[in-house]
């Protein structure tokens, strides 16, 4: 693994707050959403919050195959992880992850039953860069 790459690929999730997630739809067509980081440790997984209810649970829970897309739009510089995605149920995760700005969405706070976090673990990625594409494996 060209650990060049890996770390401008490390660089880059470390710069920005959000994200671009995309889960397979009923169909088998892509569904895209654009999301906030929560928390990762560098490649091993990431954790995103959404509503139990919103339909890209249902779309995990039917498929976990799921991609998640980081870019730096001034520079040209994007990121592909590609791997899965599951549900956390664990109250201790949504505790350490819960932020009182999150009250607009959950109004019940960290016990809401529509507070969901969502855990995804990438398998290989690809970082591209100056006209250049870079294809790696994490697992």
């Amino acid at each position: 693994m060209n650990e060049g790459i890996i770390e401008k690929s490390l660089n880059l999730i470390k710069k920005v707050d959000s994200l671009v997630l995309s889960t397979i739809d009923y169909e088998g067509y892509p569904n895209t959403k654009a999301m906030l980081k929560l928390e990762n440790k560098n490649f091993d997984y990431f954790y995103l919050s959404t509503n139990t209810s919103s339909t890209k649970v249902k779309h995990i829970i039917r498929n976990p195959k799921a991609t998640v897309y980081f870019y730096d739009e001034k520079n040209f510089i994007g990121l592909e992880l590609i791997g899965k995605i599951v549900i956390i149920n664990d109250e201790i995760i949504k505790s350490k992850l819960w932020k009182e700005e999150f009250k607009i969405f959950y109004k019940e706070g960290k016990d809401d039953p529509d507070y969901c976090i969502l855990k995804f673990i990438p398998e290989k990625g690809n970082y591209y860069e100056n006209l250049k594409n870079y294809d790696f494996k994490l697992r």
